[in-house]
């Protein structure tokens, strides 16, 4: 097994080679200026001028208030041609409500393109058009039976593809529709039987403490209370700034980020889980839960798992890094029962990642049951982690809204990160390290904290290819940087606040050196 080596800084003569000394140099000239924060609007007492400028802190205002830029609409392409147009008729209107520019949560879609196009009865498949000198019923129905019809594939989709979007749908209670054919017309130029405003109406419940409150213990089923958009326009603001505070990361580290952040923000709402305890569906299975600052508001599974999809929705990933959210039931040392979790694709791969069983008290925490293998058996995935098997099985809304995707098939394997990593040193001078697959590497400990450092990359024969100046980040409390490829050997000299090298130089041997 290949090992790190502390070797001296300095060569026998005690001068650094001029490329060093020149890079050295470099290290010195000024970074470019900060920009400058924006400062809120002064305070206001009218509540629509603190609405508008809580709407405008997550772009709200416009429909896109909850809008992920990166997101991939997977569900909608698993659509029928005709589902997707209804698709694409409801979420500009659900992204409305979500950012609270309407409340009033029935969709009425028209069918322009039957509006007023003439049928003959050859091409209804009937008799004829008139019965004693009236439109026929059977020419009605005929008729009627051309408007397009929708099913509940449509609103799974927007469920798996925008959850936070639809944070004020109670899905407990669901979604009903009603076709209008409008007004029957007979034309005897052609004979032609034609339609004047076919429409749909379609409404979708309101969890209630979104609802528009109707006396003092009523609410309104199909209305919200826009107002309390506000409250999820800061949740999305401060999802953002969690996505902005990592957007420099490789993929795997801003995954591995979004694990830590969630559960650094939440803890397993208990109470709400407990069905005995009658809690309505509402916020504990929402994200905004995650991202409201407010300790006392948690989450059961699926406000974890909206939440992590969320997040990688709003990032910008450098490889193919996909995620999704998927339910069914699962078994084993951490419960047992129906739950959320998420699938995760890099680079075509797909892993399970359950991140309410990798927050505290769990038995995959703190990342076990991230980013995992699980083996199939009879349409079961078993995940083994240390004194523990932990089953899923996706239940039949899942398989049917990905049947024949590929996006349920687990790897059995776990996804590794580093190509290699180590420690070098011992006591307060060790550090470790570690190059992850994506190139970058990163070096921690307590020697390095405070310093910017000075990378020499070296290939197989020990031949200089390219030197590096990474600065320390506070924020990771490491030194890290983009090799952009995966060099033999790594020397990182570690530097004074003067730009010179202090103590000793670390050289880092990868394992195909």
């Amino acid at each position: 097994m290949k090992k790190t080596r502390l070797v001296s800084l300095f060569p026998a003569s005690g001068k650094l080679p001029a490329v060093l000394c020149l890079l050295l140099a470099l290290a010195l000239l000024p970074g470019t200026a900060a920009r400058a924060a924006e400062e809120p609007p002064a305070a206001a007492e009218e509540e629509d001028l603190f609405y508008g400028y809580m709407l405008s802190l997550a772009g709200g205002g416009d429909g896109a208030m909850l809008q992920a830029t990166g997101e991939q609409h997977l569900a909608r392409a698993q659509l029928t041609d005709q589902n997707k147009w209804f698709y694409d008729q409801f979420l500009p209107e659900i992204e409305k409500i979500a950012s609270g520019e309407r409340s009033d949560t029935t969709i009425v879609i028209e069918y322009q393109e039957l509006n007023g196009k003439h049928f003959t009865a050859e091409e209804l498949g009937v008799s004829g058009l008139l019965s004693g000198g009236e439109i026929s019923k059977e020419a009605e129905s005929a008729l009627t039976a051309l408007l397009p019809a929708p099913d509940a594939e449509i609103v799974d989709a927007l469920l798996a593809d925008c959850p936070y979007a639809l944070y004020w749908y109670d899905k407990t209670v669901g979604w009903h529709s009603e076709t209008h054919s409008g007004i029957f017309h007979y034309d005897s130029t052609g004979p032609w039987l034609y339609l004047d405003g076919p429409c749909a109406e379609f409404s979708f419940a309101v969890e209630q403490q979104y609802a528009k409150p109707v006396g003092d213990t009523q609410y309104s089923l199909y209305e919200t209370n826009a107002a309390m958009a506000v409250r999820a326009v800061t949740a999305a603001a401060n999802a953002r700034a969690v996505v902005d505070g990592n957007a420099e990361k490789s993929d795997w580290e801003k995954l591995d980020a979004y694990r830590a952040e969630i559960c650094k923000l939440v803890s397993y709402d208990d109470f709400a889980a407990e069905k005995e305890k009658g809690v309505p569906y509402g916020d504990p299975w929402q994200l905004v839960s995650v991202f409201d600052r407010d300790t006392t508001t948690n989450v059961v599974c699926e406000g974890y798992a909206k939440a992590f999809q969320y997040l990688c929705d709003l990032s910008t990933f450098s490889g193919d890094t996909q995620c999704w959210s998927v339910t069914g039931n699962m078994a084993g040392a951490t419960g047992e029962g129906p739950h959320m979790w998420n699938i995760v694709s890099l680079n075509g791969t797909n892993y399970l990642a359950d991140i309410t069983n990798c927050d505290a008290g769990s038995a995959g925490a703190p990342d076990k049951l991230f980013l995992a293998g699980a083996t199939l058996s009879e349409d079961v995935y078993t995940v083994e982690i240390p004194n523990h098997l932990i089953r899923y099985e996706y239940d039949g809304d899942t398989a049917a809204l990905w049947a024949n995707s590929g996006i349920l098939d687990i790897s059995d394997a776990p996804y590794i990160p580093y190509l290699y990593n180590g420690t070098c040193g011992e006591g307060e001078s060790a550090v470790h390290w570690a190059v992850t697959k994506d190139h970058i590497l990163t070096v921690s400990g307590s020697a390095v904290a405070g310093h910017q450092a000075l990378v020499g990359c070296y290939d197989s024969d020990r031949r200089f290819a390219q030197a590096l100046l990474p600065e320390y980040d506070p924020g990771t409390e490491a030194i890290r940087c983009d090799l952009g490829a995966v060099p033999a050997y790594l020397t990182v000299f570690l530097l004074d606040s003067n730009n010179c090298p202090v103590r000793e130089q670390y050289e880092l041997i990868s394992p195909g050196a």
